[in-house]
């Protein structure tokens, strides 16, 4: 009689090595890569509240009037962008948010073995952070300008 093995060997298919969790598109390194171009959206998205909203007033506020004509003259889409500011200050307020979100999630994520991918890893979720962190002051800034400041003047 011949024994059957205990545990039939697995298929190629369910080894570890082909899981999801395993895939090239999760890897630690690819994941800091994701939140690190999220930060950097982050920070085009809080750029695009003060090009539209607090440039203005700053060029105005420190009498470069003659500036802020020439600006909108060159760019005419400055004007809609002004006109639409409180959609525009909603969606980048909520990519930052999701921005700011996925930062705080990558905090705890396992950087590589390896010391070089290691220190890599450490530096891009320090600049993820401190990118991110400069987008919500930046946001804040604009807020304040096209907002606040009409309401105090």
């Amino acid at each position: 009689m011949r024994a059957e093995p205990i545990n039939p060997p697995s298929s190629p298919a369910s080894s570890p090595a082909s899981s999801p969790a395993s895939s090239p598109a999760s890897s630690p390194s690819e994941a800091h890569r994701q939140h690190l171009a999220m930060a950097f959206l982050s920070l085009f998205g809080s750029m695009s509240t003060l090009v539209c909203c607090a440039l203005p007033a700053l060029l105005v506020t420190l009498g470069f009037g003659a500036t802020l004509v020439g600006l909108t003259t060159n760019l005419p889409w400055l004007i809609t962008v002004s006109m639409y500011k409180e959609w525009v200050f909603a969606g980048s307020f909520v990519l930052l948010s999701l921005s700011g979100f996925m930062v705080y999630r990558a905090r705890n994520l396992a950087c590589p073995i390896d010391p070089v991918q290691r220190k890599v890893c450490l530096v891009s979720r320090r600049a993820s952070v401190i990118t991110v962190s400069v987008s919500f002051l930046l946001w804040g800034l604009g807020f304040s300008v096209a907002f606040l400041a009409p309401l105090l003047l």
